[in-house]
């Protein structure tokens, strides 16, 4: 299993029948340049194709009322969910993001702007390659392999091939261990609140 940067690398350029690095960062030939240049992006891309269960955060978003929205975390991928302060599931029906405010909208027939500060579910930027699990690791493999074949080898067939080994690991790793976006309530706390 890849625990660096450069492992996974060297995944990438194992499966494009490439020789290993050894050090994505410090390496100053044209395999981890074209590796290092896309690496952070395809990251980012496959952490928002699933709710990934190792990427996700909770955190209370306070709404900023001059700016009129809430404050989107830096590291912030996805939004996944919401839960009210008071514990009682809110149905998003929209969100827009502009200029890093969030709004959040709730409500199917009059959508009404949410301006509550709210607990929200969401993926993260997550950097450290020890929390990527396997299937993780292989769909960010073919991911990475699909943008650079053609660079690296020339080889317009191996991009095909790396985008389709790309959409099956995919597959294969939210299958088996991309979490769906549980909500911090159960069925039971809200047997308690309609009690009260």
């Amino acid at each position: 299993m890849a625990k660096t940067k450069t492992d996974i690398a060297n995944l990438v350029l194992m499966s494009l029948g490439l020789y290993e690095v050894t050090d994505i960062d410090q390496a100053d030939d044209l395999n981890s340049r074209a590796i290092a240049r896309v690496y952070d992006e395809a990251r980012r891309f496959v952490l928002s194709e699933a709710n990934w269960g190792f990427a996700t955060k909770t955190s209370v978003f306070v709404y900023d009322a001059q700016r009129e929205g809430f404050q989107v975390p830096s590291d912030c991928i996805k939004i996944l969910g919401q839960v009210s302060s008071s514990g009682l599931p809110i149905p998003l029906t929209s969100m827009q993001e502009c200029n890093g405010v969030l709004n959040l909208y709730y409500g199917d027939i009059y959508p009404t702007k949410l301006i509550a500060s709210s607990t929200l579910s969401y993926i993260y930027d997550c950097i450290d390659v020890a929390r990527f699990p396997s299937g993780f690791i292989s769909a960010l493999r073919d991911y990475i392999a699909s943008l650079v074949a053609v660079s690296l080898t020339g080889d317009q067939n191996k991009r095909l091939l790396a985008e389709n080994s790309y959409r099956v690991s995919l597959g294969k790793a939210i299958n088996k261990e991309a979490s769906q976006f549980k909500p911090f309530y159960s069925r039971a706390r809200l047997s308690l609140f309609r009690q009260n």
